[in-house]
């Protein structure tokens, strides 16, 4: 562990510091599937830091990208991007 993982890990959740869970699964793939692994991902993430109150997380596939927002109560998703046809939509 270096010097600054311990100064994070002294001090908890550094709000400048972002981590956002992602899945990357195939147009094909089941995609609730995917969903659901991110949302487990995002539980152990609440379990481990006892002061977050939400976290983003990603599914993005071959064509598409689709952006949810996890709480203690719930989630919300976005509809899906797709950045191939709306690059602008993604980006923005």
């Amino acid at each position: 562990m270096n010097l600054r993982t311990r100064r994070l890990n002294s001090l908890g959740h550094s709000p400048s510091l972002a981590f956002v869970p992602s899945r990357v699964v195939l147009d094909s793939d089941d995609l609730e599937a995917a969903r659901d692994r991110l949302a487990v991902n995002i539980h152990l993430m609440f379990q481990n830091q006892e002061n977050r109150r939400f976290a983003y997380g990603l599914v993005i596939t071959e064509t598409g990208v689709t952006v949810y927002m996890f709480d203690h109560s719930g989630a919300v998703s976005s509809q899906p991007c797709n950045y191939h046809q709306d690059p602008e939509q993604f980006w923005a």
